[in-house]
């Protein structure tokens, strides 16, 4: 027959130091993991997108008919469009960026300028781009002066597909990004629909991720993670303590840790289930 005393006394031995065991060899996992991720972690740059009217084409009984030309050219509504990109991070960029900008598709882009704000050097756009705006434009010019003398002259369909897309979208190249600088893209932006444009930025690069600054939810969750890491070692650190100060307290310490634990894991459990039945449900 079975001692319950001595399979109570054997489980007392074995148990606890069996629990610290597994529970230290995942919370060494987690941090291991946690810790790879980060060896390339991802470089967050903020920007921010803002509009000014330069003019708009009105004809009004009481302020009268304005005109907004460009060039000499007639349009119905002109603004400047400045993005600023900022690298907060603690992290340099020593490699090429890449940084797409477009419009809507009643709008246009007329002219660009970029600099880096601290020091000044002018950012350009790319090269291959560059290229393939020059182009379309030169083709166009020399369509045009092939059929100068030919009434109603239409461009082919290719070409002003072409034509509308290098003017409705841009692409710079910033070879370099400092920890804590910035840089300045200005536009000039024309819409034939009288309204302010849509201005889209992006960046289609590993590690690095383009965000609003005024969107903070990809900062909160960074920022939660690591705040959960530092709780998870002190928690430990405390615990060790108490255990090495008050050893006959091992028990309650233990279930304390596995408490805690479960009912971290089951509040995160109810959270996503909860999101999960809201994504499918409403």
């Amino acid at each position: 027959m079975i001692d319950q005393n001595a399979t109570q006394s054997l489980l007392v031995k074995v148990l606890p130091p069996t629990i610290t065991l597994i529970f230290t060899a995942g919370f060494s996992v987690i941090v291991g993991v946690y810790l790879e991720k980060f060896k390339n972690k991802l470089i967050l740059l903020k920007y921010t997108v803002s509009f000014s009217t330069l003019g708009t084409s009105i004809q009004d009984n009481y302020w009268g008919n304005i005109q907004v030309t460009h060039n000499g050219r007639a349009t119905n509504y002109l603004s400047f469009v400045t993005i600023n990109i900022i690298n907060d991070s603690n992290n340099d960029i020593p490699k090429d960026i890449y940084l797409n900008v477009w419009v809507n598709p009643t709008s246009q882009i007329l002219g660009v300028t970029g600099h880096y704000d601290e020091i000044g050097n002018a950012i350009f756009l790319e090269s291959n781009y560059n290229e393939r705006y020059n182009k379309a434009l030169q083709i166009l010019l020399e369509e045009k002066n092939k059929n100068i003398d030919t009434p109603n002259f239409v461009i082919s369909s290719e070409l002003q597909q072409e034509i509308e897309w290098v003017q409705k979208n841009k692409k710079f190249h910033l070879p370099i990004f400092n920890r804590n600088s910035s840089a300045k893209i200005n536009l000039l932006v024309e819409s034939s629909d009288g309204k302010t444009p849509y201005v889209s930025v992006s960046i289609l690069q590993t590690s690095v991720k383009l965000i609003k600054k005024e969107d903070s939810e990809v900062e909160a969750k960074k920022r939660n993670i690591q705040i959960n890491i530092y709780q998870v070692i002190l928690n430990l650190i405390g615990l060790t303590l108490i255990f090495i100060k008050f050893p006959e307290g091992e028990t309650a310490i233990i279930w304390t840790i596995i408490i805690g634990l479960g009912a971290y894991l089951l509040a995160r459990l109810i959270y996503y289930s909860i999101k999960f039945i809201k994504r499918m449900f409403w």
